[in-house]
């Protein structure tokens, strides 16, 4: 919820203060807003009572724990390859989208800013009913179902009118920006029931390295194929291939998950697969 709210203030503000001081101040008081945040951390006083070491730990062996739980394990591979192909799909739309608001549909900053902000009021609620919708349907299901309102919300992108765009925008938004919401809360849930708790730190930063490791790549594809078949066909490009992005989780055994587990799983991580299978 917290995520939700700062994504729906955060644009609408930044839209205001590059309208207001210009593009430059905006990134300056972003970079600030960093600073603030590393503060905060800094003023966390928690004592945690040491933990025994299994064996000889190192970066590079705790590095392999992690990635062979991840791709061995018959819940968080599918996650994983969902979750990086629509960041990659995703990203290919939305390197370009401001661009493309500002040349294309001559939408101002502050336009601009409102848009997101709008549009990212879906978070607020899928974050609100994403417990509710797990508990009425499964949570499989919902994990399913919300993944599936990744991509088809952001075909209306495209197809924003130059008279009328803001409708269609914020449409996709809000029903993608829900979707996501709900994915999000529910497959992390499902994470930290399941996930020993010797191997949560190292699973979370695998898996977001595996995950947010195609949002460079999909930015750099969305950068040359707007620069080679143009902004729309771009943004088509993206938003088509986001639609298929559900089809890992879909055809998982994800989708059989009823109620949220309630305890762990056995911690046999390291018998888990075949490190050769890593490598492919």
């Amino acid at each position: 919820m917290s995520v939700s709210v700062a994504s729906v203030s955060g644009p609408g503000v930044s839209g205001l203060i590059v309208g207001a001081l210009t593009a430059p101040v905006a990134i300056l008081l972003d970079a600030v807003s960093f600073l603030l945040s590393g503060v905060a951390i800094a003023l966390i006083r928690v004592r945690e009572p040491p933990r025994e070491p299994v064996g000889r730990p190192s970066v590079r062996s705790e590095l392999w724990d992690g990635l062979r739980y991840i791709v061995g394990h018959r819940y968080w591979r599918p996650i994983a390859v969902t979750v990086g192909s629509s960041n990659f799909a995703g990203m290919i739309m939305f390197s370009i989208f401001v661009v493309y608001a500002v040349r294309s549909l001559d939408m101002s900053p502050a336009t601009i800013g409102l848009v997101i902000t709008l549009g990212s009021v879906g978070g607020v609620i899928g974050a609100a009913l994403a417990g509710r919708i797990s508990r009425r349907f499964g949570v499989g299901p919902t994990i399913v179902g919300s993944a599936f309102f990744f991509g088809p919300p952001l075909v209306l992108v495209p197809l924003a009118p130059q008279s009328a765009p803001i409708p269609y925008l914020v449409a996709a938004f809000l029903v993608a920006t829900a979707g996501g919401t709900v994915f999000n809360i529910t497959g992390r849930s499902l994470m930290q029931t399941l996930t020993p708790e010797r191997l949560l730190g190292r699973m979370t930063a695998s898996r977001r390295f595996l995950v947010w490791g195609t949002i460079p790549l999909g930015s750099l594809v969305g950068g040359v194929l707007a620069s080679w078949i143009g902004m729309s066909a771009t943004l088509w490009v993206g938003a088509i291939a986001t639609c298929f992005t559900f089809l890992p989780v879909a055809f998982s055994p994800i989708r059989r998950i009823g109620e949220m587990p309630t305890e762990q799983e056995a911690d046999h991580t390291r018998t888990v697969v075949p490190a050769v299978v890593v490598d492919a």
